[in-house]
């Protein structure tokens, strides 16, 4: 069976342009700057919160406490990820592939860096809209900050 030269170009078409099998894993070639604090006002107050926000409360779980942008900060840009090192909670290093929080919104068991699987899909029981995930993607994809 001969691959046809359409089949081919459509094949590496899609590679180069962010379509393949991979391209939730790679920046875009210019990604659109956004803020740590934008992220947080429009995805993670209204999608994390119940489970990753109060203090004290029977929802609050080992990864972080996010009631406010600074311990938000603090507990994910950068910082190491409890139960999946080597990854990252998000990697300023603008790397998808080693950002956790990136990982589990993409999906269940998402592969990341190094071989590590990440677990059960966030938010539970559901998933970000479209512009939300691209909200996420081009934060880490602009350096988190």
């Amino acid at each position: 069976m001969s691959i046809s030269k359409l089949t081919l170009g459509l094949i590496v078409a899609g590679g180069l342009f962010g379509c393949g099998p991979n391209a939730d894993l790679v920046c875009d070639a210019s990604p659109t700057a956004v803020t740590t604090e934008k992220v947080y006002n429009d995805v993670i107050k209204l999608q994390c919160l119940s489970c990753h926000g109060l203090p004290g409360t029977a929802d609050a779980r080992k990864a972080g406490d996010y009631q406010s942008l600074q311990v938000f900060t603090s507990s994910v840009v950068g910082a190491a990820s409890p139960g999946y090192a080597p990854l990252k909670m998000v990697d300023t290093d603008k790397k998808l592939d080693n950002s956790t929080v990136w990982l589990k919104l993409l999906g269940d068991n998402t592969t990341g860096a190094g071989g590590k699987k990440t677990g059960p899909r966030m938010p539970e029981g559901g998933m970000l809209n479209a512009t939300q995930l691209k909200l996420v993607k081009d934060w880490i994809c602009s350096g988190a900050k």
